[in-house]
């Protein structure tokens, strides 16, 4: 026999994924999630620009280094020329001195 009475459908609980009381929860742990989110782009980029800072300072010194090395051996040269002179000088001084 067929029943008169509609159907019950059981009403929504706390525990219920449809429940109003649980959007609050949903929309705070979203919040959440997005701040994270945001922290974790904002200390990013953060790391991101010291790195690129650090690697501008690290560029500069090896620039500097280069050019120290280059006057470095342009002064050995200009050393080694000096010395070589003084010698052609103290030989001639010495020949002279002979004379």
């Amino acid at each position: 026999m067929l029943s008169t009475t509609p159907l019950q459908r059981p009403l929504p609980t706390a525990t219920s994924s449809f429940s109003l009381a649980n959007t609050g929860n949903f929309a705070a742990s979203l919040h959440s999630v997005a701040c994270s989110f945001s922290a974790v782009i904002w200390f990013g980029s953060d790391v991101l620009l010291l790195l690129a800072g650090e690697m501008k300072k690290v560029d500069q010194r090896l620039k500097k280094m280069t050019k120290e090395k280059k006057t470095n051996g342009i002064r050995e040269e200009s050393g080694e020329e000096t010395k070589r002179k003084r010698k052609e000088r103290e030989r001639d001084n010495g020949e002279e001195d002979r004379n």
